[in-house]
């Protein structure tokens, strides 16, 4: 699996959040044997949190496998759409509001979601926009089939990789300053 840089900081980041949820869970059963003696029986709160600790343990293993058999993409190329590609594109669903802010997207291609990728800004090059765009250049047309299977169509007005996007903002700000 080919996974971009955000993609890996994303997972870790998760991964850690995990880590300590477990700790914390752990610490606060810790707490609950100590006072059972005090306050009667936690059994049911104590098996809902050794439950809630297997499910975070099981997420943090099926993250380092992740991270374990992942290829990092850190080149990306800027004529053609490929992995890890940030697009601008504008979308014509039919309704006559061609170019408006609407209609206009900008995304990042994705091999396929394995975390907490935000849903508007990542689409995965198994999705029917995915397949779509992949291998185009900027100033192509497009189309594909929505789940209702309603032809859209759209144009690539721009593909960049995520750090020429980057080099780009700190240029911007630059001229601003001046």
């Amino acid at each position: 699996m080919k996974l971009i840089k955000e993609q890996i900081n994303l997972l870790e980041l998760e991964k850690d959040q995990l880590t300590k949820e477990i700790q914390d869970i752990k610490n606060s059963i810790k707490n609950m044997d100590s006072h059972s003696s005090l306050f009667g029986s936690h059994d049911g709160t104590l098996l809902e949190l050794k439950k809630q600790i297997v499910t975070f343990e099981t997420r943090k293993r099926e993250i380092e496998n992740i991270l374990e058999r992942s290829e990092i993409v850190d080149y990306f190329p800027t004529e053609k759409i490929d992995i890890g590609s940030h697009i601008e594109m504008f979308i014509d669903y039919g309704d006559n509001t061609d170019f408006q802010d609407d209609n206009y997207l900008e995304i990042i291609l994705i091999e396929e979601k394995v975390g907490q990728e935000s849903y508007s800004n990542y689409i995965t090059t198994k999705s029917n926009i995915g397949q779509a765009i992949f291998g185009k250049k900027a100033g192509e047309k497009f189309s594909y089939l929505d789940n209702t299977s309603q032809e859209i169509k759209g144009i690539i007005m721009s593909v960049n990789s995520l750090k020429e996007k980057e080099k780009i903002a700190i240029k911007k700000k630059g001229e601003n300053e001046s």
